[in-house]
């Protein structure tokens, strides 16, 4: 850019003027101390005092801003073209009071003059929710048979993760039965929260969508054998998290349209921030936002990391839905 990182005290004194650039964030810039050692400032406020050292800290820090002032050294051509000026100006006979008002003036009525709007900035705005986060049903059969620990883990490796038993049953009570005529039970459920369960998506012994944990009160016994021989567990069912770019100026009826068209449906927050937490910044260098449904509704979510950090509720963090949602 033609310039040099800020001191550290430059930038300390900047951010006491201004206050935090970056309000409700953790943020830190590299700056340069007066004995040439390097130093990180904080440009926010959440977690720590705007203008705090890293040195004043312990726990590791991120960051994805630049603080810096032109080189006088490396000026650019616009630095160079004003010196000029200066210069001219200098070396000009000397105006009248007159004639200085007046070149004041003028000056002034210039700078009060709004600027003019770039032609496309309604599309630019419009850029920043262009993106729609859904999820899909999906199966695999296998050549073997897997236990319930290694049917989670081939869902984790497809980029998704296991249905509940709920979602599940609401998928089949649309979809019927996957294989008309054969006996499969597929592993549904979280390990972490304890409900693990076998449903039934064929129909030839047991009814489409019948739990095996609640039907027979139990889970199964063969849940967990690892022998790779049984015919009825070869089968895995997981949610899939998709994400893609579907055009500017979405909200929630058009993402919901989108995802309802891919035969998915719309990410919860949580599963939008495990899907950022397994695949990083979906779009970096962009500022970016998707809408999720919540418990009591909506919210949207940034999956750039350009001016604002990656995984942030809109709600959570400015109170308010975005005016484009509507």
């Amino acid at each position: 850019m033609g310039g040099r990182l800020m001191t550290l005290r430059e930038a300390q004194a900047f951010v006491k003027k201004k206050g935090p650039l970056f309000p409700k964030e953790d943020e830190w810039a590299a700056v340069m101390c007066d004995n040439g050692e390097h130093e990180w400032v904080q440009l926010g406020d959440k977690s720590h005092e705007q203008g705090a050292t890293r040195g004043e800290v312990s726990e590791e820090v991120t960051t994805q801003a630049v603080l810096w002032l032109p080189d006088e050294d490396e000026a650019p051509a616009e630095m160079e073209e004003k010196r000029n000026e200066e210069a001219a100006e200098e070396a000009a006979p000397s105006e009248t009071k007159v004639e200085q008002k007046e070149k004041i003036e003028k000056k002034v009525s210039v700078a009060e003059k709004p600027a003019k709007q770039p032609k496309n900035e309604n599309l630019e705005s419009q850029q920043r929710h262009s993106v729609v986060l859904w999820k899909e049903v999906k199966w695999q059969r296998l050549e073997e048979s897997l236990p319930w620990s290694k049917a989670e883990q081939y869902a984790t490796s497809q980029g998704g993760r296991l249905l509940s038993f709920d979602e599940a049953r609401k998928f089949l009570r649309k979809h019927g039965a996957i294989y008309p005529g054969e006996n499969h039970w597929v592993a549904v459920g979280r390990q972490k929260d304890r409900k693990r369960d076998f449903v039934q998506i064929g129909d030839m012994s047991h009814s489409v969508g019948k739990s095996h944990v609640r039907d027979f009160k139990q889970f199964p016994w063969w849940g967990d054998s690892d022998n790779g021989q049984i015919p009825w567990m070869n089968v895995v069912l997981w949610t899939q998290m998709k994400w893609e770019k579907a055009g500017p100026g979405l909200n929630l009826e058009t993402s919901e349209a989108f995802a309802v068209n891919k035969e998915g449906e719309l990410l919860t927050m949580e599963e939008a921030r495990m899907l950022l937490e397994t695949q990083g910044v979906l779009f970096a260098h962009e500022d970016q936002w998707a809408v999720v449904k919540t418990h009591g509704g909506r919210d949207w979510i940034q999956v750039g990391n350009r001016g604002h950090q990656t995984g942030k509720s809109y709600l959570e963090d400015f109170g308010s839905l975005p005016n484009w949602d509507t």
